[in-house]
């Protein structure tokens, strides 16, 4: 008998619990507006058919180019500030000329060394860095297919502004962050940005990175940060 009404017990408390549950998942449900799509984010007012031309314009002037800037610098500057412009470099050289004012040749010799050495090392490392950002440049998509103006059109992927609506399929580059609209969902490549092995699975409403790969299914989304501002 103890049993028994332990169990009706227990199977009262296992009900409650699915009536309260199914208030509240009734209650959510109700409180979202009726069509809300994942892809239409309020942040950016993105219409059905895309943005507007003038729209389009008024947003690149408040956010720039999609595009990662690259500052060209000479290459006497590059010398002068890797091999002398900077604190250990100052420190190096005052001690080289100190030694040569008292003719201590061996330490001349020496600090002449470390300030090549350390010069070389940090230019190395500069070019590398540039070299760096020029890859991420090119890994960027040069095209896109876009809806603008209620229509879609193919267009320079620098043109793109935060709200764009893009068209993505299989072996496209993403050409700026974005989320995903709603649709099937859809295998990304993310391995030269987050180190993943394999493809990610991605659904409606998931974030998508500047740069990946689309490896499988084709769906909109709506871009949400563009050039600087993108994961790149």
């Amino acid at each position: 008998m103890d049993k028994r009404r332990l169990l009706n017990e227990e199977s009262s408390e296992l009900s409650g619990s699915y009536k309260r549950l199914d208030s509240s998942l009734s209650s959510a449900l109700a409180a979202t507006p009726a069509g809300k799509s994942f892809g239409m984010e309020p942040l950016f007012d993105t219409p059905q058919g895309g943005l507007s031309t003038s729209e389009a314009n008024a947003r690149m002037q408040k956010y720039g180019p999609n595009s990662i800037e690259e500052k060209t610098v000479s290459m006497a500057w590059l010398l002068f500030k890797h091999f002398i412009h900077g604190p250990m470099q100052y420190m190096i050289l005052i001690a080289a000329i100190l030694s040569a004012a008292i003719k201590h040749w061996p330490d001349f010799v020496i600090m002449l060394v470390l300030l090549t050495l350390n010069g070389t090392l940090s230019f190395v490392e500069a070019r590398k860095a540039g070299d760096a950002v020029a890859a991420l440049k090119k890994s960027l998509a040069p095209k896109c297919r876009v809806y603008r103006d209620g229509a879609m059109r193919e267009m320079d992927a620098a043109l793109l502004v935060p709200g764009d609506r893009v068209m993505i399929k299989l072996g496209d580059i993403i050409p700026a962050d974005g989320k995903l609209m709603d649709g099937e969902p859809c295998t990304i490549d993310e391995s030269a940005l987050t180190g993943e092995s394999l493809p990610v699975t991605k659904y409606p409403g998931d974030e998508i990175l500047a740069g990946a790969v689309m490896k499988t299914g084709e769906i909109d989304a709506i871009m949400t940060k563009t050039g600087i501002n993108s994961f790149l």
